[in-house]
Order: structure tokens, then sequence, then C-alpha cells
């Protein structure tokens, strides 16, 4: 398997900057192929070893080479950090503060603005003193070179090192044709050349509070990006008080996980404490089943399934290292799913090169032009006025206003668009795929309704109360809807009964007799015949017997939302093609496809979060078949809520999470567009 080496790129600031870095990158011998990430500002390459793992001093001699090909073009390279980094590994790494550099932007942004602002006002007033101004052009000269000195020292690095044009090279432009254009206009001033110091300030005010903003935003959007950041970076070693960084963990170690904890790498149960023969786990990130799932010992667990509260410990044995994991292989699923959608992306990096070539070449042949029928200063003045009015802080502005209106908009509808071109693309989709589970359904199990045999039917509430008592302490979601359900029917009970909570349900004993509530594997562990199906398949059962002979049992279903099936009858009646594409079994998802009307040809079942399709194991996955749809000509929007759907969302072309009861953030925040629950 070919190692992944990750590097921190502080110094990219737009698609004209990683261009050079991947094209620097690319013609390393070593490496097989490179991805330049702009919003984490970061590279991610692909070792083209011989071997099947490359040693730890060949690693650090390859990052090394790769820090060396980029710092000879004027970026600096630093180990990448993340939350699965250990405290004592980020010690001796620099990594640029997010709060710090907002705090240095807005600080310069405030007093650009406020003396470009306060020149702006001195020109009106007029009548000031020779030596006044002097003065005010020097405090002037000097700020400017202050807020711009770090966009003059990237555009000279860039220019010198890549032999390109970049934003900040056009910024740069501006402000010293504006600066100069006012000094020379000051020490000549029959030269009739306008004093334009608040416009060289005012260039680099806007320049500084936009990139504040920018900042804070991608901040925000980074924080939850990547799955294996939401596992904790020390676990705990089996036999041993200390604690080991997960990302030394190797196959073979054993590590121990508590309730409630995510388990952080692909491992298998070696041993549940205290000798309970099944535990309940949360699976949601790889079947996206918003109900905890029964396991047993010697299970195989992938990393990102978390261990439910009130369940006993578990010793773990690693089988696979913290790199190659399930969590690993969803974050390099997503960012090879970015790394499709960057060929539109291309597009704008290209305009940008040629933007700014394209503005200087006009103000260039404006200022010639005018030169050859008017005096050089109107000539000067004219080719000064494209320079500034051109620099894309007037652009930034104006053209998003419209865009941002649409996105306060729907977020005033409950929308909430990640970015213009999102809102802009939505208006192409013809084709809409939904998950089910917590995203059609309400993700909470709802007793529809509690059976009890005929000849027991006399004595409902007392068997309610003994259920009452059997749930009292319970904190699996479905012990819990019995529990608010029973208490709607009958009052607190005074009954005293030993309760026994289990895995798959519980068992009491009380007046010499003995009760137990639970699902199918429960039964069957106590050699307790079962007599009734389910009536539907949308239905799932929880028997509740005495004396090993089943008297009754609870109907629970997941009930669609509210308005699931109005917006699906909405989608269709504009035309668009619903998908139904579930981890849930093919009947089940029939049985909800017939109430949402969606035709069963269009419903996709028992499919995984990133396994790829195949006809041979007859293994399915939401991405494959979003990118079926895609490459069948759809234009394609995926709906979902839990981690099984982030890759499918990425591979679409707008992924929409729906806030649920269950909502998983990093879902939510990969997504393209966040549809409020109410």
């Amino acid at each position: 398997m070919n190692t992944i080496i990750k590097l921190s790129i502080p110094d990219i600031r737009c698609g004209v900057c990683a261009k050079p870095i991947q094209n620097t990158i690319d013609k390393i011998a070593f490496v097989k192929s490179a991805t330049v990430d702009i919003v984490d500002q970061c590279v991610s390459v692909e070792i083209n070893d011989l071997s099947s793992e490359i040693n730890v001093n060949d690693e650090i001699a390859y990052k090394q080479k790769i820090k060396d090909e980029l710092m000879d073009i004027g970026f600096n390279a630093l180990d990448f950090v993340d939350a699965t980094t250990p405290n004592e590994s980020q010690q001796n790494i620099q990594v640029p503060n997010s709060s710090k550099i907002i705090r240095k932007h807005v600080l310069k942004g405030l007093l650009s603005l406020t003396l470009g602002c306060g020149m702006l006002a001195l020109g009106f007033i007029g009548g000031i003193s020779t030596f006044a101004m002097y003065l005010i052009a020097s405090l002037s000269t000097v700020a400017t070179l202050y807020v711009g000195a770090d966009t003059f020292k990237e555009a000279y690095k860039k220019l010198i090192y890549t032999k390109k044009l970049t934003m900040d090279s056009l910024f740069s432009l501006s402000a010293i044709a504006a600066l100069g254009t006012s000094i020379v206009a000051l020490l000549v001033p029959t030269a009739g050349l306008p004093l334009l110091f608040d416009s060289a300030l005012l260039i680099f005010g806007f320049r500084h509070i936009g990139k504040a903003i920018e900042e804070k935003a991608k901040t925000k959007i980074i924080e939850g990006l990547n799955f294996r950041s939401r596992v904790l970076p020390f676990i705990e070693i089996s036999e041993s008080d200390v604690k080991a960084p997960v990302n030394k963990l190797k196959p073979g170690h054993i590590i121990v996980v508590r309730p409630g904890q995510i388990i952080p790498v692909d491992c298998e149960i070696q041993e549940i404490i205290g000798g309970a023969e099944t535990i309940l786990i949360y699976d949601t990130i790889v079947t996206g089943d918003t109900l905890p799932t029964v396991v047993g010992k010697t299970q195989k667990l992938l990393a990102g399934i978390k261990l439910a509260e009130g369940n006993p410990s578990l010793r773990l044995k690693v089988i696979r290292p913290a790199a190659q994991s399930y969590l690993a292989h969803l974050d390099q699923n997503i960012t090879e799913a970015r790394k499709e959608k960057a060929e539109y992306e291309d597009r704008v990096e290209k305009i940008m090169q040629y933007f700014i070539p394209i503005v200087l070449g006009i103000a260039s042949l404006v200022g010639l032009f005018v030169g050859c029928f008017f005096t050089p200063v109107m000539a000067i003045k004219s080719a000064i006025t494209i320079l500034v009015s051109a620099c894309p802080c007037t652009l930034g502005f104006i053209v998003p206003l419209s865009i941002k209106l649409g996105i306060a908009k729907a977020a005033a509808l409950g929308a909430q668009f990640k970015n213009g071109k999102v809102l802009q693309a939505a208006d192409e989709i013809d084709t809409v795929v939904f998950d089910l589970n917590g995203t059609l359904t309400q993700g909470k199990p709802e007793i529809k309704a509690f059976h009890l045999d005929t000849n027991e039917k006399r004595n409902k509430n007392f068997y309610l109360k003994i259920i009452q008592q059997l749930e009292k302490n319970s904190q699996h979601p479905i012990g819990k809807a019995i529990k608010d359900y029973v208490s709607k029917s009958v009052n607190s009970s005074t009954l005293e009964i030993n309760a026994k909570l289990q895995a798959t349900g519980v068992t009491g004993n009380m007046d010499g007799h003995c009760y137990v509530l639970g699902n199918k594997t429960l039964m069957d562990h106590h050699l307790i015949t079962l007599t009734k199906n389910k009536k539907n398949s949308n239905t799932y059962l929880i028997y509740f017997a005495r004396d090993n002979q089943v008297i009754g049992y609870f109907e629970i279903v997941d009930p669609l939302r509210k308005d699931a099936i109005p917006i699906v009858n909405s989608l269709q009646a504009t035309g668009k093609n619903v998908y139904l594409c579930t981890g849930a079994d093919k009947s089940t998802a029939l049985v909800y496809a017939k109430q949402l009307h969606i035709p069963a040809a269009n419903v996709m079942a028992k499919c995984k979060g990133s396994l790829k399709f195949s006809e041979k194991t007859n293994q399915k996955s939401k991405p494959e078949f979003i990118q079926n749809l895609i490459d069948s000509g759809k234009k394609v929007a995926m709906v979902g809520d839990a981690g099984n759907d982030v890759i499918a969302m990425e591979k679409a072309n707008i992924g929409i999470s729906v806030q649920s009861k269950t909502l998983d953030e990093i879902t939510q925040n990969n997504a393209s567009v966040v549809i409020n629950s109410n």
C-alpha cells in the first residue's frame, strides 16, 4: 500500500497558488500523485514506493525533499497537525494560529480604513498647510507600506519563483501606482496629478477586512470536516495504566474502549469486560441505522462505531492502523470526491490567471490611447483609475450582493447554502436521492401498538406496571420509548422487581415468575418459542414473555417526518426524479417507498456508505449509485444525515444534510446545503 504524506502550506491563498505547487510536486520522482487542498491549506502526497510500507527514516527524507522543492518556489511547508496528532508531537511543529491571523487582518483593516476615510475627508475640507500636508502624506505612505507589506512580499515571491501574476500582484500594482502618483503630485504640484493617498489605504483596508472574514469562515468550515478528528488522540492500552497515541497503534495491540467512546481504529472484540455475551453499538457511520445494534464476541468493529452508554467496556485487538482504518478510508474518499469536483474550479483559476494580465493590458492601452489625444497627465489618471477600480475589492462587494441576498432568503426559509456556487448549481438539479433513516424518517423509535394475548388482556394494567419497572433504568432508545408509552397509560408503579438490563432487552423476577422483555435474540437465548411474525416490513417487534411463554408484544416503527410525503410529491410535481438509497433491507425500503409514492424501480436498498458495488459479491454502495446516475447524464442532489451519507453527498452535484435527532456533525460540515429540522 502506498504511503500518504500530508503537509500544511499556510501560504496557499487561491487556485493560482495551488497550480505551481501541484506542478512542482508532480515532477518529484517518488511521487505517484498529489492533491492540493486550498480550504485546508495542505497537500496530500501519495508516495510511489516499491515496498509495502516505507520506514520512518525514508518518510522523513521524503517529507524533507518535498519541503525543499516547495521552498524553492517560495512556499513554506510544515508537518500537518490534526486532532489525531498527540500533543507532544505538536510541540515541535509550528502551526499558524487562526485567531492571531484574524486579529492581525482586522487591526490592519481598521487602521487602513480609518486613515483612508480620514484622508478622503481632508480632501473635501481643503486649506491645509504645506507642512501638514507633508506630515499627512508621510503618515499615509508609512501606513500603506506597513499594511501592504505582506501583499508586496507575496507578490514579489510569486513573480520571482513561479513567474505568475496573482491577486497580490494586482493589489500591489494598484496601491503602488496610487501611492506613487500621490507622491509625485505632492512634490510637483504643477504636474496636475491627483492625490490618491486615500485610495491606496482603502485598497488594503478592504483587502484585510475581506481576508479576516474569509479566515473566520474557513476556520468554521474546517472544524470537523474530517472523520478522524472525532477520535481522541490517545487510547487506553490493556493491562496498563498508560495511554498510547492512536496514530501509533499497530495490528495486534490490545486497547480498551469505554462506554460512550468511539472506536478509534478497526478492531476485533477480544473480551467483553464483565463476562457479558453481547453489547450494544451504534454503527450509524457504516449502515446509517439510527438504532443500536447487538454484537457479540469475536465481532469485527470498524473505526467510528460508538460503544453505547450503559454497556460494559470492551477489550479490542487492533487489526489495522489508524492510517488504514475505516475513518481514514472515509476521509480519503471525501478528498477524492473533492478532487473530482476541482475540474470546474480549474476554469475559474484559468480565468483569474488571464484576468490580471488583461487588466494591466487594458490600463496600458487606455493610457496610450488617451495620451495620443490628451495630456500625459490625463493618460496617467485614466490608467490609474482602471487599476484601482479593477481591484477585486470593488468587485468583491458588488458582485456577490445578489447571491448573498438569495442565500439570506433561503436561510430564512430554513435552508443554509454554503456558497453562491451551490445556489447556482441547485437550479440545474433534475434528480434527488434520499437516504431513509433519519432523513425521511424521524430517526426515533415510536410505539405503534401494544398487543396482549386474549387470555391476558384483563391483566393489562398489571403487566404495563411490570414493564414500567423493567425499563425503569433503561438507556436504550427502544427501552425509553417503551417506558414513555407505558407511562401514558399507568401511574408510577410501586412494584418491586429485580430487573437485569441486557444488550437485547431486560429480564426480571417477581413473585416467583420470570419476565423477559426484548427482541428475538433475547427470546432465543431463553429458549422461548415465537409464534408472532412482523405484520409489516417497517415494524420492529419487542416481545414480552412470562415463564418462557410470550404473552404480548410491542410494534415499533420509525415514522416518516410529517413533511416527507409532501416534499417528495412536490419534487415529483416539478419534474424531478426521486430515488431512495438506504442501508435498510429491501422489504423495509419498499414499504416506505410505497408510502412516499416512490416507484419500486427507484429504490436501492442495503447500500453501504463506502463499499464499492460488485456484482460478484452483491455489495452496493451509495457513492457508486450516485456516480452511476451522474454518468447517465443526471444532475444529482443527495439528501442524508448520517456518516454513511457523506461520500455519496460529496460525489453528488449537491450534497444536502438534513438536521435530525441523530445528526452527524461531519455530514453537516461536508454538505453543500443544510436543511433545518423545523
